[in-house]
């Protein structure tokens, strides 16, 4: 979406942002998925950008540590994390 950080084609399309949009209004799921399919074909048929690799990362800590979170970017968020 135009303005969003996550936008690092610059991509715009107007018709891609209001589906995304009304995606996230919609709360039948249903419903949503085949909005977001519609935006989906849109970044297909526009490639804004192409993925020449995509690496998979396999995270792993034991059953006595807690709070930690990992983004979409494999980074950790430590900010939470307890050892019992």
């Amino acid at each position: 979406m135009i303005g969003s950080a996550g936008n690092r084609s610059l991509f715009s399309n107007e018709e891609f942002d209001a589906l995304i949009d009304e995606g996230k209004k919609e709360s039948d799921e249903g419903a949503r998925e085949e909005i977001y399919k519609q935006a989906q074909e849109i970044l297909i048929d526009e490639a804004p950008a192409i993925f020449i690799r995509y690496p998979e990362n396999l995270n792993a800590y034991q059953s006595n540590i807690s709070g930690l979170k990992i983004d979409n970017n494999n980074l950790l968020d430590l900010r939470n994390v307890t050892r019992e």
